[in-house]
């Protein structure tokens, strides 16, 4: 089972986003018991099971059932109050992925999903109310291969369907629901089971129960791509060709389908707006990228909810420049940072813009001949971001923090051996620290590291490894006091589950003893 790069660098995106505090302390919060949960073959090689742990060290406990003989845990959530975990698991059923809620205290388990009329049918997603009250999930419960839209209670009381207007049953499906942030409606495209085309966008209200479609009906052959709402939950902006057949444009619409509005420009001849647009945090701008100007020239913009104003956010490009496909508001919504090759074709850098363009500033340093940034992301308190780039070495990634407007720049990791590189990075949600993954002390021996925003100190997280061992996933516990990681730290190829404080003084084993063969597969804070 040993762990390629490629699966490592997939395992180890988890990004926080919450919390404030202050740029360059070192202070190190108090320890206090936090828990959550993970899934490994602990018990019986091969049978995926979920378990709670905690950093007390009173050892792991069992939330999943009894599964039958070949059933295993699939994906899971925990609720935003932290006090039960949903997980899909064929639990009853050989092959037949339902829905299930466990408490987190042990104190018992609920089926969430009615008894399926199809053969075949399976929950195939689900998601979590705000308020950790209900949970909405899509399974083809009645016929198979078409999915609808269920909700319950946590308990799996008071079911039922929400599919909303779908015309003819049997020739739509419904996928990829979303809550709003408030938690009053539920989101969910409508797919073509014929084209397999997004042709709809239906809102379900929770409190005066109905559903409708926020979209007109598209021109012919049209579709509708990604979809999010905005923080504030008064909009929902989605890409699509809606006007014209293979020219995509950004709207924005009221969750009860009465205003539909175009927040792009003008597109010039051949023009389109990208896949990827960002709300910003205050839910009063909405960024994009699109070759609205130049065709095949591709730049950030910004536009109000409603569409009256649009404002182009990235300096004058230079010849064969354009806006790479990742940006990101900061969390105060002040600044957007953002890839491009804007002063050098080819050479991709990091730049933050103001919401209205005003203010346009480079964050990184020089970089050295064929050097380029790779990654970014903001503190939580918006006073820092840290990127990762090849800026001193050619070829040799290392981590950056720099403030909003480029005017402090730092290197945070320690020195690196040879042939070392950073590959992924995460802000303690407090901001006080960044943790990083390098093979900084042996090459190709992959080690969790913390280091504050300035890069004055920094400290190696995980316990002592031997060659041919590293890690493969961490994520920040909620209140910064934590990390939790997954290694093969004790046996060569047995990942288990760790954590440590942030300054490596403490580092425990959160699972129980594992089964021959067996290793943790997967984990998550509680959010409580």
């Amino acid at each position: 089972m040993k762990a390629s790069l490629a699966a490592i660098l997939a395992a180890l995106l988890f990004l926080s986003a919450c919390g404030g505090g202050s740029g360059g302390s070192g202070d190190v919060a108090e320890d206090k018991v936090q828990s959550g949960v993970y899934v490994a073959d602990q018990l019986v090689d091969q049978q995926l099971e979920l378990f709670r742990f905690d950093t007390s060290g009173a050892g792991a406990a069992r939330l999943s059932g009894t599964l039958q003989v070949d059933g295993n845990v699939g994906d899971f959530k925990v609720s935003p109050d932290g006090s039960r975990v949903a997980y899909r698991a064929d639990q009853d059923t050989d092959e037949k992925f339902e829905l299930y809620v466990a408490r987190l205290d042990g104190s018992g388990i609920d089926k969430i999903n009615e008894p399926m009329t199809t053969p075949n049918g399976d929950v195939s997603e689900f998601a979590w109310s705000p308020d950790s009250a209900q949970i909405v999930y899509v399974a083809d419960a009645e016929q198979d291969g078409v999915r609808e839209v269920y909700l319950a209670n946590a308990d799996g009381s008071s079911h039922l369907k929400i599919s909303g207007p779908v015309s003819v049953p049997g020739v739509v499906e419904l996928l990829d629901v979303k809550w709003s942030p408030d938690g009053r409606y539920i989101a969910q495209r409508v797919e073509s089971l014929s084209s397999f085309q997004t042709v709809g966008i239906n809102t379900h209200d929770t409190q005066n129960p109905n559903s409708v479609r926020v979209n007109p009906t598209l021109v012919f052959g049209g579709s509708i791509g990604a979809y999010a709402w905005s923080p504030d939950s008064r909009r929902i902006a989605y890409i699509a060709d809606q006007d014209i057949d293979n020219v995509l444009e950004l709207y924005s619409a009221t969750p009860d389908g009465a205003v539909n509005d175009k927040l792009n420009g003008a597109l010039v001849t051949g023009g389109d707006v990208a896949g990827d647009f960002a709300w910003s945090p205050d839910s009063r701008r909405i960024a994009y990228r699109a070759d609205q100007d130049i065709d095949n020239v591709f730049e950030l913009y910004s536009a109000t909810p409603d569409g009256a104003v649009n404002d182009k956010l990235n300096g004058a490009l230079v010849t064969g420049g354009d806006v790479a496909g990742n940006f990101a508001w900061s969390p105060d919504s002040r600044r957007i940072a953002y890839f491009a090759d804007q002063d050098t074709d080819g050479v991709v850098e990091l730049y933050s813009a103001t919401p209205d363009g005003t203010v346009n500033d480079k964050l990184n340093a020089a970089l050295v001949t064929n050097g380029d940034v790779s990654a970014f992301a903001w503190s939580p308190d918006s006073r820092r971001i840290a990127y990762r780039a090849e800026q001193d070495t050619d070829s040799v990634f290392e981590l950056y923090s720099a403030t909003p407007d480029g005017a402090i720049n730092d290197k945070l990791n320690g020195a690196l051996v040879t042939n070392g590189d950073v590959f992924t990075f995460a802000w303690s949600p407090d901001s006080r620290r960044v943790a990083y993954v390098a093979d900084q002390d042996i090459d190709d021996v992959f080690e969790l590291y913390s280091v504050t925003p300035d890069g004055t100190i920094n400290e190696k997280l995980n316990g002592a490894l031997v060659i041919d061992r590293g890690l493969s996933g961490f994520a920040w516990s909620p209140d910064s006091r934590r990390i939790a990681y997954r290694a093969d730290q004790d046996i060569d190829d047995v990942f288990e589950l760790y954590s440590a404080t942030p300054d490596g003084t403490i580092n425990d084993k959160l699972n129980g003893a594992l089964v021959t063969d067996g290793d943790v597969t997967d984990f998550a804070w509680s959010p409580r």
